[in-house]
């Protein structure tokens, strides 16, 4: 008898954890198919590891012994199907709770990446336009004054990102009569102007770009 009860006794905690699982889902057919496999195994009403217990299974109209065999088993594999498969489907659940949050931090975290170079862009973008200011300024006056020998000054409107937080700009001065461009290069690092691979800085370094600029254009529109 005590090798029976304990064969009940592991039934009846095997039942009873489907059980939960099946009130959890709200799939009552099968907790309904789980409570008569209960009621079968005497559980409601006596101790299946006790004689009495065996007792009352037998005495019920219900009792376990009253059903066949084959209806035995299979309303038991059935009972393990649906649980094997709710369980699957719980598992399941969880792993995609878990990827959709784990997509949604990284995609968090890259939008926060994303605000944070962009502003870091824009902040060394803004340093190097007051850096480049003066020249910039030059090249506007000069293009005015190239209106009257068929020529013109064009600035990029966006700065270049490179390396080490340097930015360039490229001016292309473009005449027309006979038609031919140069290309004039700037290279903001630090607080320096890079040209020709020379650097310019402060007032006295740009007063210097400003000649060799002049000079070069000067030399550039000569006719041949």
């Amino acid at each position: 008898m005590t090798d029976q009860g304990a064969a009940f006794g592991e039934l009846t905690r095997y039942l009873q954890d489907a059980l939960a699982i099946a009130d959890e889902l709200r799939d009552w057919k099968t907790g309904q198919l789980i409570e008569q496999a209960l009621d079968q195994a005497g559980i409601q009403k006596g101790d299946p590891d006790s004689l009495r217990g065996l007792a009352q299974m037998t005495r019920s109209p219900r009792a376990l012994s009253s059903v066949p065999v084959e209806g035995k088993e299979s309303s038991l594999m059935m009972i393990k199907e649906k649980t094997a498969t709710a369980m699957s489907d719980k598992r399941d659940e969880s792993y995609s709770v878990v990827r959709n949050l784990k997509q949604r931090w990284d995609d968090e975290d890259a939008g926060r990446d994303r605000l944070e170079q962009q502003t870091k862009q824009l902040f060394v973008e803004e340093q190097a336009s007051q850096i480049f200011a003066p020249i910039e300024d030059y090249l506007k006056r000069l293009d005015k004054v190239l209106s009257g020998v068929h020529a013109s000054v064009k600035i990029e409107a966006n700065w270049e990102h490179l390396a080490d937080q340097r930015l360039r700009r490229v001016v292309t001065v473009t005449s027309t009569e006979p038609r031919k461009q140069l290309p004039l290069i700037f290279t903001i690092d630090g607080a320096s102007i890079l040209y020709r691979d020379m650097p310019y800085r402060f007032s006295r370094g740009i007063e210097t770009l400003v000649l060799v600029i002049t000079s070069e254009v000067e030399e550039f529109l000569k006719p041949r």
